[in-house]
C-alpha cells in the first residue's frame, strides 16, 4: 500500500493499530509511514557570522545514530 501510495506521489499513508479504537487526536495507536526518506537533526547550537552582528554563521547539527546522538 506504501509503495502504491508513493507511485501516485502522495506524501504517505497513515496507520492505526487493529486492535485499537478510533480516537481523531494524536496518539500511539497511530503510525505515519512517508515515501520521502528524511533524517531528522538536533539543534546543538549556532556559530556567530564574522564581523556581522545578530547573523547566524553556522548552525550545529547532531542526529541520532541509534541511541547514540552525534
Amino acid at each position: 500500500m506504501l509503495a502504491a501510495a508513493c507511485q501516485l506521489g502522495l506524501e504517505g499513508v497513515m496507520l492505526k493499530k487493529a486492535d485499537s479504537p478510533y480516537v481523531s487526536k494524536r496518539s500511539d495507536t497511530w503510525l505515519k509511514l512517508k515515501c520521502q526518506r528524511r533524517q531528522e537533526f538536533v539543534f546543538v547550537g549556532f556559530i556567530d557570522r564574522t564581523n556581522l552582528a545578530r547573523e547566524v554563521g553556522a548552525l550545529l547539527l547532531g542526529c541520532y545514530e541509534g541511541a547514540k546522538l552525534r
